[in-house]
């Protein structure tokens, strides 16, 4: 979660209530020691979610700190902490392409969509939203999103980039979550007003793992492919092309050994820290055979 949190370091001494301490402790001259004066200083602070497993895909649950390096704009940043995040509230939305592109395969994806939804929530505190999108119209983030995918319907033109920077409105929020979509889609967008890098910026300010999945023959590589493995790597995700719906159980599987396997790393940020300025992170592990997944950077936020 690319927030700065600043953490003001400062004495009670210049408070009216502290006369006599502050007398007490000056000198002579009246003169307070260098020990007794008080220290301003603001601490940012980067906090980033990160997904570990070991060299056969299973979860690596007892990283530490000594065992990862991070880089802030190429340049190793000090670690502030290091905690598993797999007891962090979920936010997770489920985002189906219902435009014409899909046709040959929604009434499968839909029932995938469905059935992963009953999958999705282990905890009272855990929050799921299922969307649909064709052109730019997206539905289903009330209180019953199964039976908003339920009476979805097929057709119109793709509007992907519009829906994703819609679902990273939702998924949003001021509080610490793990935020994920799960994509059902092609990949293609033919109708949306905002462009591929504008979706990208906004998952990742709303610090959002893309999970895509997509259907057709390995033989084959459409465009659509190039855009989803790009969401997924900008964003910590994966992405997945599946000879058919049958096969999305594995997809599952995969998103969850993840998610019980993350990790929340803090860090100072390095060199210039302006509004929404843009710093490429790597999340490097120390341990062979350790391979970490996470998005490629954050954006500094405006002070509000």
């Amino acid at each position: 979660m690319p927030k700065l949190l600043a953490m003001v370091l400062a004495g009670a001494l210049w408070l009216p209530a502290a006369a006599q301490t502050r007398a007490a402790l000056a000198g002579p001259d009246g003169e307070l020691p260098p020990s007794a004066l008080t220290i301003r200083r603001v601490v940012p602070e980067v906090q980033m979610l990160f997904a570990a497993e070991d060299h056969r895909g299973r979860p690596v649950r007892s990283l530490s700190a000594p065992e990862i390096r991070v880089l802030d704009n190429g340049m190793a940043a000090p670690l502030t902490s290091l905690q598993a995040a797999a007891g962090m509230p979920l936010r997770l939305a489920l985002l189906l392409d219902t435009s014409d592109s899909m046709r040959p395969g929604f009434a499968a994806a839909r029932q995938t969509a469905l059935a992963s939804l009953r999958r999705a929530q282990h905890s009272a505190d855990d929050q799921i939203f299922a969307l649909s999108f064709a052109t730019g119209q997206e539905a289903g983030t009330g209180s019953n999103p199964a039976g908003a995918l339920a009476t979805c319907r097929l057709g119109g033109q793709t509007a992907l980039y519009n829906a994703l920077i819609s679902a990273a409105g939702i998924l949003d929020s001021s509080t610490p979550a793990r935020r994920v979509l799960l994509l059902l889609s092609d990949g293609e967008d033919n109708y949306s007003q905002s462009t591929l890098e504008e979706a990208v910026a906004a998952l990742q300010r709303a610090s959002v793992a893309v999970y895509a999945v997509t259907v057709h023959s390995s033989r084959l590589e459409y465009p659509g492919d190039r855009v989803l493995r790009q969401l997924a790597a900008a964003t910590g995700g994966r992405a997945f092309l599946l000879h058919s719906y049958a096969g999305f159980s594995t997809v599952f599987g995969d998103m969850e050994n993840d998610l019980r396997s993350q990790y929340l790393v803090g860090f100072r940020p390095l060199g210039s820290l302006a509004p929404e300025e843009f710093h490429a992170v790597k999340i490097l592990p120390l341990t062979r055979g350790t391979l970490i997944r996470a998005r490629a950077g954050y954006y500094v936020r405006s002070e509000k």
